[in-house]
């Protein structure tokens, strides 16, 4: 894994509860997550670019990718410690864990996607590990 300098903010996994399970129902994990991270994150919903969609250059971790995914509902974005830390403690995230840019140099060819794109392998990987 490649870390990143974002001026002390790292990049991290934010999977949320399924929303019939969250304690705030009627908000959007971008409105949660938005609650506990400054400054303004500019959120890009994965699911309706296009195959081979890169996400843009983001040297002051102010994008977050949005994974609309009914069993995973999850953010990939650039938070603090104290930012980490408050998402830990909210009711409507079931997990926060580091993210990082990963290179296919020796990686095993199972945990690539064969067709689609990279974030429905990574759901099909977070759902192999649910198991």
């Amino acid at each position: 894994m490649i870390e990143e300098n974002l001026d002390g903010k790292k990049r991290y996994i934010v999977i949320f509860k399924n929303k019939n399970e969250r304690k705030d129902k009627e908000k959007d994990k971008t409105e949660i997550l938005q609650q506990s991270v400054g400054p303004r994150l500019h959120f890009i919903d994965v699911g309706v670019k296009t195959a081979g969609f890169a996400p843009p250059d983001d040297p002051y971790g102010l994008v977050a990718l949005d994974i609309n995914d009914f069993e995973f509902p999850m953010v990939f974005a650039a938070l603090s410690e104290e930012e980490v830390n408050a998402l830990k403690k909210d009711p409507n995230v079931a997990l926060v864990e580091p993210d990082g840019k990963f290179y296919a140099q020796g990686l095993s060819p199972y945990w690539l996607p064969s067709e689609g794109n990279f974030f429905s392998g990574a759901v099909s990987c977070c759902q192999t590990l649910k198991q």
